[in-house]
């Protein structure tokens, strides 16, 4: 987001000052990329045939608050999709790896696959508390960054939202992200998709802004801190809210809302506050956090 004076300044200088002031401050640790292979971004087309594909699918139900439902797929499809046509020989896109492989990792791999066949809780939370606190969705363009099964989106979907998908691996967008659209009933008109690296989708939806925009179980990873950061700082309406839901302490990776709270404080862009806390006695303490423009 460029700073805003009361006089003419041009874009470009502003962003100047942005990445000049950045540079003063050390957020190192904040930014890994250059360790890793970061997938280009690009929008990503409904499937071919998805509605034949639907027909004899394994769904289950997810519970949410009071008796709140909504459908996911027991396993994803298997295969990539190559222009349009299914193909379940196609090797997948991210670096070459076998996509079949992928259905099968319980491991995070930077650059390859970020966790998105995996339904996380966080996702679960953010769903709870947008409809316990009655967040208004009716119109509002939403952003669901890292969505994986796509189930908050699609509540929001669901309640009037325009929504984009975002997640790293195409592959997850095609085989589970759509198809879970779709079972839900969501409206396919009023729904995009994108994959690829934070700092690619950055630069794809340009000056795109958002009402709402989502996030769960995204902050494992101390080095894409400053991506995520810029993410949201670069596309976010002025009034717009962002909830992101997390763990508390990721233990072992040094990752958490605590952690994103030092980059938050440091960048001095954005505001952050702790909305919910999750004590559940199952997993670690997870929060709901709201984050708005200063």
């Amino acid at each position: 987001m460029s700073f805003k004076f009361n006089f003419q300044v041009d874009d470009d200088d502003n962003d100047n000052e942005q990445n000049n002031e950045e540079t003063k401050l050390d957020i190192s640790e904040f930014d890994l990329s250059i360790n890793i292979d970061e997938l280009p971004s690009k929008y990503v087309d409904l499937r071919a045939n998805l509605n034949s594909l639907l027909s004899d699918v394994e769904t289950e139900i997810v519970s949410f608050s009071s008796k709140n439902k909504l459908k996911k797929l027991v396993k994803p499809f298997k295969g990539t999709q190559d222009n349009n046509h299914d193909n379940t020989n196609n090797v997948n896109s991210n670096n070459n790896k076998d996509y079949e492989k992928l259905l099968d990792k319980t491991d995070l791999i930077p650059g390859v696959y970020e966790g998105g066949f995996k339904l996380w809780e966080c996702s679960i939370d953010i769903i709870n508390y947008l409809f316990e606190e009655g967040i208004d969705l009716k119109g509002k363009k939403v952003l669901e960054i890292g969505c994986g099964h796509g189930l908050p989106g699609i509540y929001c979907l669901l309640n009037g939202s325009i929504v984009t998908f975002q997640d790293y691996n195409e592959e997850v967008i095609y085989n589970l992200t759509q198809p879970n659209v779709l079972i839900n009933g969501g409206d396919i008109n009023r729904a995009k998709y994108i994959s690829g690296d934070w700092k690619f989708v950055d630069q794809l939806l340009e000056n795109d802004k958002f009402d709402i925009i989502l996030t769960s179980d995204t902050l494992y990873n101390v080095g894409s801190f400053k991506k995520l950061y810029n993410l949201i700082s670069n596309h976010l309406e002025t009034n717009g809210k962002c909830y992101l839901a997390s763990k508390t302490y990721y233990f072992g990776v040094g990752g958490g809302i605590r952690k994103f709270e030092e980059l938050v404080k440091i960048l001095n862009r954005l505001s952050i506050k702790t909305v919910r806390d999750i004590k559940d006695g199952i997993s670690n303490v997870r929060e709901v956090v709201e984050i708005t423009n200063k």
